[in-house]
């Protein structure tokens, strides 16, 4: 995958990501006390995840075109880790 490919699908995952937390905010305003304040925690460890992409991103961005080997496997990883907590919400 191009570095510019990676980043702007870094970018869109991003853009999702604020989207999913929004509407978990939304979830979490309607809940209980107890409910909401896991809600809040998971969601302080999805803004803390969705963060370091954000730095990885920018790492990226100022990267020379070629530094892009090992990068697939850096996404997935990163996707995941993202993603799985939002499977708990749906």
């Amino acid at each position: 995958m191009e570095n510019q490919d990676f980043q702007k699908e870094l970018r869109n995952q991003i853009n999702e990501w604020d989207a999913d937390i929004a509407r978990l905010m939304a979830r979490a305003d309607e809940t209980r006390p107890e409910v909401r304040a896991r809600y809040l925690a998971d969601i302080g460890r999805l803004k803390s995840r969705k963060k370091k992409v954000e730095a990885r991103l920018k790492d990226l961005e100022n990267s020379p075109e070629g530094m892009s080997g090992g990068l697939d496997i850096t996404r997935e990883k990163q996707v995941a880790s993202v993603i799985n907590p939002l499977e708990r919400f749906r």
